[in-house]
This record gives structure tokens, sequence and C-alpha cells, in this order.
């Protein structure tokens, strides 16, 4: 495992394709995956595979020491793990966002501290979401209750934090808080710092091993290097929409899941109904109908989330480019995002139900896990209400009022 410090850095992986190293490590995460989510049990061995292999540098360039890969295969790779384990997809998505992010802000002629410790295997949570705040997204002050105090020539960090998905594996964790001043600023604190403390408490009925509950920060010493303020530019460019496809992809890699139990269950069915009009389960073509039907879907789910990837990617390389982008080709990066959203959910709403289907009444039980799929991908649609991405998308194409900004479009 790598350290914090960035002291070990394997350079061996890069005279293997990327392909292959990818295909290995999850390989190795799906292996355990089912019974980890059978039973509750941390996926912490998929981190540290995850961590020796560097795939958390997968869109650092190469010149960098990163993998050097675009939005478009990211995003696909993305589909992959998630369909293998979409808790740890999940719990990836702070670091990820937060790698482009410091992307951004290397471009912008910040130095590149935190991207050398991401090559180095180091892996990035965050903890920005405080229960008592009156509205969900956004970086205003009066969401904060979270304190970042001068303290000399240093600072102490107080707070406390839910939703503090994947920081329990990561190394540092990324913190909102308001300043001295009133100003929203983040710290980056390793989570083993003193004063830090993150909670398994996380008891959603899906994603349950995606670490998503409580971060408190009892004066934490924070540095000066570990502070900065968040530049409007990625956040309201594709940083946004980004984050928001992020969580569609991981429900495209669930569809795909579906898609392969529904052939693995129908191919090993013994029994049938007396009324079915096969003589064996995987000989009844209405049951066939359904296996196509999700391997269709799951089709469906892939090719949209490549799409809305191409988009983001050409409005990416924009935003890359002069810090601000190219307005029309962010608008349609975000309007395909959405779009995405949408349709995939209602894909996978369908999905997920359809797969007891073909299943028959002995896939309720327990240990058959089927259930997984459906409540996996309800948790992650919750994370962000579908019906206000239709009504902005309605409206913005009827009446021309802009999109959403912020975070959480």
């Amino acid at each position: 495992m790598f350290s914090q410090n960035g002291n070990r850095h394997t350079v061996s992986d890069h005279h293997r394709p990327i392909r292959d190293i990818t295909d290995d490590v999850l390989s190795r995460i799906e292996e355990g995956a089912f019974e980890r989510e059978l039973n509750h049990t941390s996926p912490v061995d998929a981190f540290a595979m995850i961590q020796e292999a560097r795939l958390g540098a997968l869109r650092i360039p190469a010149d960098l020491g990163g993998y050097g890969i675009g939005l478009v295969t990211f995003f696909e790779f993305l589909m992959r793990l998630a369909t293998v384990d979409p808790n740890v997809a999940h719990a990836l998505r702070a670091h990820y966002v937060f790698v482009d992010e410091r992307l951004f802000e290397f471009r912008r002629g910040q130095e590149r501290l935190w991207l050398d410790h991401i090559v180095a295997g180091d892996l990035f949570g965050n903890a920005n979401t405080e229960l008592t705040a009156k509205q969900a997204a956004g970086l205003e002050p009066s969401r904060f209750q979270a304190r970042l105090s001068a303290d000399g020539d240093e600072y102490r960090l107080n707070g406390t934090k839910f939703y503090s998905t994947g920081s329990l594996y990561c190394q540092w964790v990324v913190v909102s808080a308001v300043n001295d001043a009133g100003a929203v600023v983040r710290a980056i604190v390793p989570t083993n710092r003193d004063g830090v403390r993150i909670d398994d408490d996380w008891d959603g009925i899906g994603q349950r091993l995606t670490a998503s509950g409580t971060a408190v920060f009892d004066n934490v010493r924070v540095y000066t290097h570990e502070v900065f303020i968040r530049q409007a530019g990625h956040v309201d460019g594709y940083g946004s929409p980004m984050a928001q496809l992020y969580l569609t992809a991981v429900t495209a890699g669930i569809l795909e899941a579906i898609n392969r139990d529904a052939v693995t269950v129908l191919r090993g069915r013994t029994r049938t109904f007396a009324h079915g009009v096969g003589s064996s389960a995987k000989d009844d073509p209405l049951l066939q109908h359904v296996v196509g039907q999700l391997a269709s879907d799951a089709f469906a789910g892939r090719a949209v989330v490549l799409e809305a990837a191409r988009a983001l990617a050409d409005a990416a390389e924009t935003v890359m480019a002069d810090g601000v982008g190219d307005k029309s080709l962010l608008e349609a990066a975000k309007m395909a995002c959405a779009k995405a959203k949408v349709t995939i959910e209602n894909l996978v709403s369908r999905s997920g139900w359809q797969l007891f289907d073909v299943a028959g009444a002995s896939a309720t039980l327990r240990t058959k896990n089927l259930d997984r799929h459906w409540r996996n991908a309800r948790t992650i649609a919750s994370h962000n209400p579908v019906l206000y991405k239709t009504r902005a998308l309605g409206d913005y194409l009827v009446n021309g009022n802009p999109l959403p900004r912020g975070s959480a479009f």
C-alpha cells in the first residue's frame, strides 16, 4: 500500500496496457463482491488493489505520472467497475471528481502537490454535506457550521459531516468549512490525523458498503498548504455534470449486472410452472423475451452514458483550455448528462423488477442477493431526484430558461 507522503511509486505499470491493468484489478475485485454485499463486509481489500495499481491516477496525464485516459474511456471503465461492484465504484466518486478539479487548477498555474499524491496511489474522499443545512447541494456559507479557524500560522478544523462517501477507505478527506472571514474554503487533511473520526454508520437500503456516513473533525490541525478555495470555473463548467454523470454511469453498470444475473439464473433454473409455455424455464419464450429485454436495456444504458461522456469531453476540453469553456458546449453537456440520468433510471427501475420474472419465487431468498441491484440503483437515484431534472429540461426547452447552476446539475 502507498504512503500518504507518496514515498512509494511503482512505475512498472507504465509498461503494461491500461486495459490489461484494469481487467486484472476488476477481475480480482469481482471475486469477493457477491459475498461482501451479502455479508456486509467492508471492501478494504478492493481499495488496496486500486491503490496498488494506481487506478486513482487514470485521468492524470502520462507526463505527470498518470495513465492519461480521456473522459469517454474513463466512463467506460467506471461502468465496468460498477458492474462488478457498484459500492466500490460509487465510493470513488469524490476522488475522481477531485482529480479533474486538481487538473483544472494545475492548468491555471497551481502547484502539482496533490496530483503527485494521487500518482503515488493516494485516494481522496470528501466531507461536504451537513444535515443541519436547509437545502441540499450548494456552497453558500449559510449551509455550513463547520469552521476553519486561524491558530497562529496554522488552522484548526471543527465540524460534523454526513454522506462522507468513500472517505473511510481513503488517505485524505476534502472538507468544506467556513473560515474566519466568512468564506467557504476547503481543507485537505489526512484521514489518520488526530481529531479525525470517520464512522461506518451508513444504514441505507442500498450502497451499504460505500461508507456514506458520519465524519467528525475535532480541533484538527490544518496546515496552510492544505487550505484552498475552489475556483468557480471547474464546478460551474464541466465539474458538476461530470459528478452527476458519474452516478448515472454507476447505475448503468448495475443494469449490466442485472443482465448478467438474468442470463445466469435462467440457464440454471431446473423448475418451471405447470402452465408455462416451454418444457423448461430456459426454453420458455416468455422468459427468453425478458432476458432479451434486459440485455437491450443494458446495451442502451451503456450507449447513453458514452454519448453523454462524449458531450462532456468536448466541453471539458474548452474549460481546460481557457478556464471558462464554450457556453454552448457546456449547455449541451449538462443537457446530455441530465437526459442520461432520466433515461437510465427508468431502465433500471424496470430491469430490477423484471429480473425476478426470470428468476422465480426462489430468487427472493436473501441468500440469492438479487435484490441488491434494485436497492443499490434506487439509493443512487435518490441522491439527486430525477423529477427536478425533467422539470429543468422541460423549462429550458419550452421557455428557454437557463439550466440550474452548481454542483447538483
